[in-house]
């Protein structure tokens, strides 16, 4: 804040400019031609009115070099057009236009805010909660089955996979058919058969989820579900050539990345439950496996194809590490 003082030179110094302007011939003000000019600009000396000057530290400044002093600063503003503006937005109507715009807005936003709450806390809304309860209750069955897994509790882990299933499908009883939470649900009931070693009853689950056609498209619900039969047909049924197919058509639905990006709604996104049932699988891993089978079937030449892809998509993943081991033709 400036000093009383510097105010007082300032009042001095523009009774000076009126006197000398006073003495002068009483020039019009270039930028308004009907009033006269009363102050000297510091810099051009041109006469300016009232309406046209700029104090600038010790100077007065006419708008030209006001605005050019401002271009020089790197501001670029215009002072008259924003002193203007303020005078325009002080007009009663355009006050009160304001006002009617802003009440709006917040209105629109607020009957929004309501109407989704009462949704949310509609059937559809407790259908979500209840469809979440059993999903994550089928994730904390899942971690201890895994954990009973460990310390070769077998058994105990058996009968933790089975409830596992039990509940996803608890959970896709409350989910809108045709979504994402839809089939990820199915697909982990699916997995809980496999895991209680139903491996037939698993194989017909996840053939509900595989697209019908011979053009597949981006699925994740498929892919994982494509990717389980050739887990099923390659470690328990030996049937390697099926295995490459449903790998192969894996391979083909994987969407790429497989990147769980938090979303403005990711709870109704459909994305969360497929990382909280834990149907993400490493594509690196996919291809290994597939590279694998060509090999036990002794088609070497499909097997270098796949394994090109492999250590050219994931140059640093372990399964490629693995893959690079010698293998006798």
């Amino acid at each position: 804040m400036r000093d009383t003082g510097y105010r007082e030179d300032v009042a001095r110094f523009l009774q000076e400019e009126l006197s000398i302007a006073g003495s002068n011939d009483r020039l019009p003000c270039p930028g308004h031609p009907d009033q006269v000019g009363q102050f000297t600009c510091s810099k051009c000396r041109n006469m300016v009115c009232d309406s046209c000057i700029h104090v600038e530290g010790e100077d007065i400044l006419c708008d030209r070099c006001a605005f050019r002093v401002a271009e020089t600063l790197g501001v670029g503003v215009n002072y008259d057009v924003l002193q203007r503006i303020y005078v325009w937005l002080q007009h009663p109507l355009v006050l009160l236009a304001v006002s009617i715009l802003v009440l709006s807005l917040v209105y629109i936003m607020f009957v929004g805010l309501v109407k989704r709450t009462v949704e949310g806390g509609g059937k559809k809304g407790v259908e979500f909660y209840e469809m979440r309860h059993w999903a994550l209750k089928g994730y904390r069955l899942r971690r201890r089955a895994e954990a009973l897994t460990q310390h070769d509790r077998d058994a105990e882990a058996q009968q933790h996979f089975q409830r596992m299933g039990d509940a996803y499908l608890k959970a896709y009883e409350f989910t809108e058919e045709g979504t994402e939470e839809c089939y990820a649900m199915w697909a982990a009931s699916a997995l809980g058969k496999e895991m209680t070693r139903k491996e037939d009853m698993a194989l017909d689950w996840y053939r509900a989820l595989l697209p019908q056609g011979e053009e597949y498209e981006t699925n994740r619900s498929a892919s994982f579900a494509a990717y389980r039969m050739g887990r099923i047909y390659q470690d328990t049924m030996r049937d390697l050539a099926k295995a490459i197919h449903y790998y192969e058509m894996a391979n083909e639905m994987y969407p790429s990345g497989f990147i769980w990006m938090p979303d403005l709604d990711s709870m109704r996104s459909g994305a969360w439950v497929f990382q909280l049932a834990g149907l993400e699988y490493d594509r690196a891993e996919l291809l290994y496996r597939l590279m694998e089978c060509y090999e036990d079937r002794g088609q070497f030449s499909y097997a270098d194809e796949v394994y090109d892809e492999l250590s050219f998509s994931y140059p640093g993943s372990e399964w490629t590490a693995l893959a690079a081991r010698p293998v006798a033709k």
